[in-house]
C-alpha cells in the first residue's frame, strides 16, 4: 500500500509541475491568447530559449510521471518477500548440510 502511495504522489506530483511550468513559461508571456504566441515568436528571443527548455522539461516530466504511474500499477511486493524467505530458508539448510 506505501508503494502505491509513492507512486500516486510522483504521478500527481509530475502533473502538477507540468501544468504549473507550462502555464508560468507558456501561457503567462503569451497573454493566453495563442495569436499573441505567433506574433510574439518572431520578435522575442524569449521564444527562442523557452521552447528548448520547456520542450525538456516536458520529457522530464514525462518520465516522472511514467514512473508514478507504474509504480502505482506495479502488484505489491509481498511475493517477492516471501520467495526471498525462501531463498534464505534454503540457505541456511544448505550451510547446514555443509557443516
Amino acid at each position: 500500500m506505501r508503494d502505491k502511495i509513492i507512486g500516486l504522489s510522483i504521478f500527481i506530483v509530475g502533473i502538477f509541475l507540468l501544468v504549473f511550468y507550462t502555464y508560468l513559461a507558456i501561457l503567462v508571456p503569451a497573454g493566453w491568447d495563442p495569436l499573441n504566441l505567433v506574433s510574439d515568436f518572431e520578435n522575442s528571443m524569449y521564444w527562442i530559449i523557452i521552447i528548448p527548455l520547456w520542450i525538456m522539461i516536458l520529457g522530464f516530466m514525462s518520465i516522472l510521471i511514467w514512473l508514478g504511474w507504474s509504480t502505482l500499477r506495479t502488484p505489491p511486493a509481498e511475493i517477492l518477500e516471501k520467495e526471498l524467505k525462501e531463498i534464505e530458508e534454503l540457505e541456511k539448510k544448505s550451510r547446514a548440510s555443509k557443516e
